[in-house]
């Protein structure tokens, strides 16, 4: 609902534009073989057919049989006039023209031109209505090279009529050399055009989607929910829709029959693991995966495995190319959204996207994909690379197989961690290290590391290990909502 008293005080202090540039052209047909000399054009704004405010511009314009003429002309709103006039309609037509009102609306330009003749001046009896036009054109990323080139000529061809071009792409599932991905360069490139970029929903955004959806009613319900729904998307529209509709699917949120609120289903536990993401995500995904050539592939499941990021060195190491080639094929999947780029590290731009490339590789392929992680960062470290975390090493060395490799690097990362003061993560490498141990003196190394963990942290009762929550599940402690 537009607030009809904010606007009036923006439009009081000029924050919203109160003038406006409006591209005429004005045509001397070609049948007629005099030239015809414009000196006045008087308009008039029509908001749903009916006229607000009008003015005259005194621009004298030379038209030539046959030859367009285009005649930059600029209003500005009289505020007398504006005010005069019914309030509801003046902050509608200034809301429309701000591309602050949320109703769809009708806006036109009704012009009426004065030309001299040797009679004397002349108007025109009857005015010219200027109606603009939206087109929309959606995912235009799967636009054929023919539909590409017959949009870039319409635009070109149109540039002048009051056409407002609205087209939607997705970056990274075209190619660089695409027809498609060349016409849509070439019109971000144009004067007019005015590129913008959706950023990821926020929490509050999220949680204003699920009490909208979820028809909530008190203070904070849904505030909770919508941050793990937020975490585990992203803030990815296409991942929450789906997400939500996945949870009343199943029946994990059901609908009350009479307020028609969300509430949490009784079959959910405390221990129960709700809400993976849905076959709709996975498969688009899926599909631009299955796209990518064998040597993007392979690189993007060595990140994917990697869970913190790759560096150039490590892609080096486990891939056998020179360090420029691993940027080079970084960058290409920066380019198709698949993974980001933060201080030199190359990681999954989603955890829906490294659960995606992961579940396609075989144990045996993943298990080896690992052990190669491992000895990658340990070689990296020692040519003077990145300094390998022992916490990673142990993780990948222990999924890969290399139990002695794990048990050594699992002892230093506890050692780090009791040293910071996070005996919690100590306890936990602690547990690794015992899973990894070969032999009485390793095991009675890691039992009296314990003994002295536990006494240095104070702890009385051993804490049970901390649930991980994974990138697509959510937990029954989630659903800040009412029981049902």
């Amino acid at each position: 609902m537009l607030d009809y008293g904010k606007l009036t005080v923006a439009l009081a202090r000029q924050d919203v534009p109160l003038d406006f540039l409006v591209n005429v052209e004005a045509l001397n047909p070609a049948e007629n073989k005099v030239t015809a000399k414009m000196i006045r054009l008087g308009w008039a704004l029509h908001l749903n057919d009916k006229e607000t405010i009008n003015g005259v511009v005194d621009t004298a314009a030379v038209m030539e049989p046959g030859k367009p003429v285009v005649m930059p002309m600029r209003m500005r709103v009289n505020r007398v006039q504006f005010f005069n006039g019914p309030a509801q309609d003046m902050v509608a037509l200034a809301a429309a023209v701000a591309g602050l009102n949320p109703d769809p609306t009708k806006i036109s330009l009704k012009a009426s031109p004065t030309v001299e003749t040797p009679l004397g001046p002349l108007a025109y009896p009857n005015p010219i209505t200027i109606v603009p036009l939206l087109v929309v054109l959606d995912d235009c990323h799967w636009c054929d090279p023919d539909t590409a080139a017959m949009l870039h000529y319409l635009v070109r061809r149109l540039d002048r009529s009051p056409i407002l071009w609205y087209v939607t792409y997705a970056p990274g599932l075209t190619e660089r050399d695409a027809p498609v991905a060349r016409v849509l360069r070439a019109l971000r490139a144009t004067p007019s055009a005015l590129p913008l970029q959706l950023k990821p929903l926020t929490v509050d955004d999220v949680w204003v989607v699920v009490r909208e959806l979820g028809r909530l009613s008190a203070g904070t319900s849904g505030r909770r929910l919508a941050g793990r729904v937020h975490e585990v998307t992203g803030g990815n529209p296409f991942y929450l829709i789906e997400l939500l509709k996945t949870l009343l699917a199943r029946g994990w949120v059901r609908v009350h029959p009479e307020t028609g609120e969300w509430i949490v289903s009784e079959q959910v536990t405390s221990d129960t693991e709700v809400g993976t993401m849905p076959p709709t995500v996975q498969g688009a995904i899926g599909q631009r995966v299955a796209r990518l050539s064998d040597d993007l592939h392979a690189v993007l499941i060595v990140i994917a495995a990697s869970g913190h990021g790759c560096t150039t060195h490590l892609l080096s190491h486990v891939h056998g190319i020179s360090r420029l080639r691993a940027a080079v094929l970084g960058d290409a999947l920066a380019e198709r959204y698949l993974v980001c780029e933060d201080q030199g590290r190359y990681r999954c731009a989603h955890s829906i996207i490294a659960a995606v490339v992961l579940e396609s590789v075989r144990p045996a392929r993943r298990r080896e994909l690992h052990r190669a992680i491992a000895l990658a960062m340990i070689a990296a470290d020692a040519e003077g690379g990145p300094p390998a975390d022992p916490g990673q090493v142990a993780h990948h060395a222990h999924q890969g197989g290399e139990r002695g490799l794990a048990y050594d690097h699992a002892m230093r990362a506890c050692t780090e961690a009791r040293q910071g003061g996070a005996f919690e993560e100590a306890l936990g490498w602690l547990d690794l290290a015992a899973l990894c141990a070969a032999g009485p003196d390793q095991t009675g190394t890691v039992d009296r590391e314990t003994a002295r963990l536990l006494e240095v942290a104070g702890w009385v009762v051993v804490p049970p290990a901390a649930r991980r929550a994974s990138g697509g599940v959510l937990f029954q402690q989630d659903f800040d909502l009412t029981s049902g």
